[in-house]
């Protein structure tokens, strides 16, 4: 239950961006012919980075650890970033799972692998039923 109408407007804001941005990062992850587990955060307020720039928009941050150590890596950016939502995209089984994390509810869509000669391409990303939790946003 959203805490407030502004909040219920934010996610639905962020939901529009994400599922462009879900399409997009698949087609990169095409051209490149690879995939890297990766975040995106939206904080709640403009943030300042380490180098001391101020960020008003998305921050991406690559998640090279293992995949026990998931959870605490995207806690640790949540915080970090105080983030409203989180978007996290990785290699899971024969695909590709992206799944956003909002204080509104979680949302999930799976790109299968499809091999085509040498190479492997990603299918068209389709929503999932009852996704899973990261466990992140409502953490901190």
């Amino acid at each position: 239950m959203p805490n407030n109408i502004v909040d219920a407007i934010v996610h639905e804001h962020l939901l529009e961006l994400v599922e462009s941005a879900v399409a997009e990062l698949r087609d990169l992850m095409n051209a490149r012919q690879r995939t890297t587990a990766v975040a995106l955060y939206w904080p709640r307020r403009a943030v300042t980075s380490d180098d001391g720039k101020r960020i008003n928009g998305a921050i991406a941050m690559d998640v090279r650890v293992g995949r026990n150590d998931y959870k605490k890596v995207l806690v640790g950016g949540a915080k970090k970033t105080d983030a409203f939502g989180v978007l996290f995209v990785r290699e899971e089984g024969d695909g590709v799972t992206y799944t956003l994390e909002t204080p509104i509810e979680v949302v999930a869509w799976t790109s299968e692998k499809q091999r085509r000669g040498d190479l492997n391409f990603l299918k068209e990303p389709t929503r999932v039923d009852c996704p899973t939790a990261l466990g992140v946003i409502e953490q901190f």
